[in-house]
């Protein structure tokens, strides 16, 4: 067993610029923090998207800062990277701007929280369900996880731009607090069925 967990954590140190191979059907901390992906139903038919509640845990000693998940995060316009992987594959989402940059919402304090040791935070999951859609759309078994990314050390890349901030010192402070790595979820199987 400790060998499997040894070799399921080397697997899930990837870069999210690429796919990842499939994540381990355990969930597995990394650099302190667990993230649980879990979804009201085993099974749908073509018509139907599964729900899912993903746990994001902090099991350091310590507080953890972490950002939310931001307008632009599940396009890769901008960090936190944040998308489903099925089959090991990244599911893109659809395009919903062009306009770069400028239509972002600046990095700001408020965009990130503090996890105290041991505490749980549980984010809105529905926006980005909907990405599953098209990757979910023949009959089949369909294994899935999810990527968290903050690896970027610019603080650009995360949509901040000092003259529109009203806090920089204190965006500064927490993004520097940020670890940069890539979490990958535990993984859920569904089926679909006609």
């Amino acid at each position: 067993m400790l060998k499997l967990i040894l070799i399921a954590a080397m697997v899930l140190l990837v870069s999210c610029a690429e796919d990842s191979p499939q994540s381990p059907f355990i969930s597995i901390e990394q650099k302190g923090l667990l993230l649980e992906l879990s979804t009201n139903k085993s099974e749908i038919s073509l018509e139907e998207l599964p729900e899912f509640t993903l746990k994001m845990i902090n099991t350091t000693d310590s507080n953890l800062v972490l950002p939310l998940f931001l307008d632009g995060s599940v396009n890769s316009l901008r960090y936190p990277y944040t998308y489903f992987q099925v089959n090991g594959k990244k599911i893109e989402a659809p395009e919903l701007t062009k306009a770069g940059d400028s239509e972002l919402e600046p990095l700001s304090p408020n965009n990130f929280l503090t996890l105290r040791e041991g505490e749980m935070y549980m984010p809105d999951m529905h926006s980005l369900q909907s990405t599953l859609k098209e990757a979910m759309s023949k009959n089949g078994v369909y294994h899935i996880s999810f990527v968290y990314c903050l690896e970027s050390e610019d603080i650009a890349e995360w949509g901040f731009h000092d003259e529109n901030d009203n806090d920089t010192a204190s965006t500064r402070y927490l993004f520097e607090h940020v670890p940069k790595e890539t979490f990958v979820s535990n993984v859920v199987s569904i089926s679909v069925v006609q």
